[in-house]
């Protein structure tokens, strides 16, 4: 093999730049050598439409405010002289019945709904929260939590403040409930919204 030396020293040069190049094209390190990187495409998914919030709940403020999941009106009349009934409940029958729930019942004279707006009535509220202590239901099925309402021979005042079609809105303004494990009473405030049936 031919040494540098044994070269003219005008081909000197040209040697040594074709053996710079040629280390630098096969001298490179194995991880410094750059690949194609192939991305596969990321699918796009439809977006899922989410149900609106419902607008239909009881809200009653005892210490902390609970809210319900529904609220459902009734006015029931009846013949005769009986005053009529209006229920206020968060759940439409018993075998929808959830925690929180909540029950206004109240006797009244008027025999339409519209008739309603304005007045303050007299109702009794129960109230029925979910018990830290116990996450499953009674023994019969029913569910189990935290009893109030408002004190025997005691009624809430009940506001209505609209009637919208086949919807009621009203507050709950003053009155008192009882928790019926520590007879411990709170000042009793509220609101509900929902369509009457």
């Amino acid at each position: 093999m031919f040494a540098v030396r044994d070269f003219p020293s005008e081909a000197r040069w040209v040697y040594l730049a074709c053996a710079l190049m040629m280390s630098t094209l096969t001298g490179c390190p194995e991880e410094q050598a750059t690949t194609a990187v192939v991305r596969e495409p990321v699918p796009i998914l439809p977006v899922q439409p989410t149900a609106p919030p419902n607008p239909n709940s009881i809200e009653i403020n005892v210490g902390e405010l609970v809210k319900t999941d529904d609220c459902q009106s009734q006015l029931l009349t009846f013949s005769g002289e009986r005053p009529s009934v209006l229920m206020v409940k968060s759940y439409l029958d018993a075998q929808q019945e959830t925690l929180p729930s909540a029950m206004l019942q109240a006797h009244v004279s008027a025999r339409e709904p519209a008739s309603l707006v304005g007045t303050t009535v007299k109702a009794e509220v129960y109230l029925m929260t979910a018990d830290p202590a116990s996450s499953s239901p009674g023994d019969d099925g029913s569910l189990a939590g935290v009893t109030w309402h408002t004190p025997p021979g005691e009624l809430a005042d009940v506001k209505i403040t609209a009637v919208d079609g086949q919807r009621l809105t009203g507050e709950i303004v003053s009155g008192e409930l009882v928790n019926t494990s520590t007879q411990k009473r709170h000042p009793l405030k509220g609101r509900f919204t929902g369509p009457l049936q």
